[in-house]
């Protein structure tokens, strides 16, 4: 009689075990891998990724030589972003109280546009803008309805109304409470207006190591583009940047005015103020980008893929000849300080050179100037310079008689038009008496000379 051996059919199950659950394991890995592998790989980006905005450097601005007078240069910023609190005020509050500290202990400035002067007691600052007005008007707060826009109550009444507003408590100091207010404010603003705050720019990369290994609560770093200002000249021409108005934002569709927002621009974007940046800010503005960023589970970054590359802005190349505007701007302003010295007279002036037969603008100089590269800091000294008035720009903007100026151009037109020849005389009477009234003078003789 033939008996199985008992060995030998363990193995067999053993073995028929093991197959089962290599058979299940290939099927579960085929099913996920294969059948279902393209779901399951977007939900797993979906859920580890994170899409921004990849801001477009600005196009440069070169001379008739290609001499650089504008470029650009790579800057990382700070973004808060209060979504991560969930309207817990008392996190919030604490969160930015600690990042301030960490800016005031690096001497870094942050943005903090609030009317409320830093110091106790508090007190209205300077001119409320647009954006002040839209936060008083969506607050319900009264105000005057012309510009500034200032609040009709105090402004002791008016800051405590922000820490009501905000839930600051009296665990903060005054002077604490006014900082924390101010960034308050700036994510109000920008809620409203549908952008991010961009905390501080132009940081150094040590601040933002601190800020990584601080773990600072709502604290995105960044990157964006910073004009560089290669010459002191030209400050009239070149023009400047600054932040979207809440007026250019939206436009004006009953004068045809189209809207930095309808042209697709964010509204944290600094567009052309004044100058060539501002007359060719359509060509100095690039396309901005978009990357999509993967993170591991403890937050740091895996992979970046960019879904749409930044186009940067086109070059603008002016007819300006730099060296000769330098030397024009320094002959002016040695002409006209040796005047104010000899007489006492403060007054502005301006020279223009012009080629001859094309037209182009060589060089134009307006007196008192500025340098552009140094804007932030004496911004204050040029609106309170009532004398010189340095942002006049009396080249383009100036309106003066011709005087003896203007004389060739009627020589020339009556020469041209056969009216008289070369060897015409005229006799001068210092009156022009072509018309009985009002009669024409000349200065002298209306001055009785």
């Amino acid at each position: 009689m033939n008996s199985s051996d008992p060995l030998k059919t363990r193995l067999r199950v053993l073995l028929g075990f093991f197959g089962a659950v290599l058979l299940a394991y290939f099927v579960v890995l085929y099913s996920t891998q294969i059948v279902h592998g393209s779901e399951y790989r977007a939900k797993s980006i979906t859920s580890n990724a994170t899409t921004e905005t990849v801001e477009a450097s600005r196009g440069i601005i070169t001379d008739r030589n290609g001499k650089v007078l504008v470029s650009n240069r790579l800057t990382y910023t700070l973004t808060l972003d209060d979504e991560v609190f969930d309207e817990d005020d008392t996190a919030e509050n604490a969160a930015i109280l600690r990042l301030i500290q960490l800016c005031q202990k690096n001497k870094v400035k942050w943005n903090d546009t609030l009317p409320l002067s830093k110091s106790v007691p508090v007190s209205y600052t300077k001119k409320g803008d647009e954006n002040f007005k839209m936060f008083l008007d969506n607050q319900e707060i009264s105000h005057q309805s012309a510009a500034p826009y200032t609040p009709t109550i105090d402004a002791a009444a008016f800051f405590d109304t922000l820490c009501k507003t905000y839930h600051i408590d009296e665990s903060y100091t005054k002077e604490q409470a006014r900082l924390i207010a101010g960034v308050r404010y700036e994510l109000s603003v920008h809620h409203l207006l549908g952008s991010s705050y961009v905390f501080a720019s132009d940081i150094t990369v040590e601040l933002i190591a601190q800020v990584v290994d601080g773990h600072y609560e709502g604290v995105k770093t960044g990157t964006a583009s910073a004009r560089v200002y290669n010459t002191p000249y030209a400050a009239h021409i070149l023009g400047r940047l600054s932040p979207i108005y809440k007026e250019d934002w939206e436009g004006d569709a009953k004068n045809g005015i189209v809207g930095y927002r309808d042209k697709g621009y964010l509204m944290n974007t600094l567009v052309g103020r004044d100058g060539v940046e501002e007359a060719f800010e359509d060509y100095l503005h690039g396309t901005n980008g978009t990357r999509l960023i993967t993170t591991n589970t403890d937050g740091k970054i895996t992979g970046e893929l960019y879904t749409k590359e930044p186009q940067p802005g086109n070059t603008v190349a002016l007819t300006l000849d730099i060296d000769l505007q330098a030397d024009t701007e320094k002959s002016l302003a040695n002409t006209v300080e040796g005047m104010t010295k000899s007489d006492g007279i403060i007054r502005g002036a301006a020279a223009v050179v012009v080629g001859v037969g094309s037209g182009e603008v060589l060089a134009m100089a307006s007196y008192p100037t500025y340098d552009l590269s140094k804007w932030d800091e004496i911004y204050d000294d040029l609106v309170k310079d009532e004398d010189g008035t340095p942002l006049y720009n009396r080249a383009t903007q100036g309106a003066y008689p011709p005087g003896s100026t203007f004389k060739p151009c009627t020589a020339v037109a009556a020469l041209e038009s056969g009216t008289i020849t070369p060897d015409t005389t005229v006799v001068d009477r210092g009156i022009y008496d072509y018309y009985s009234s009002p009669q024409p003078m000349c200065w002298i003789y209306s001055a009785g000379g």
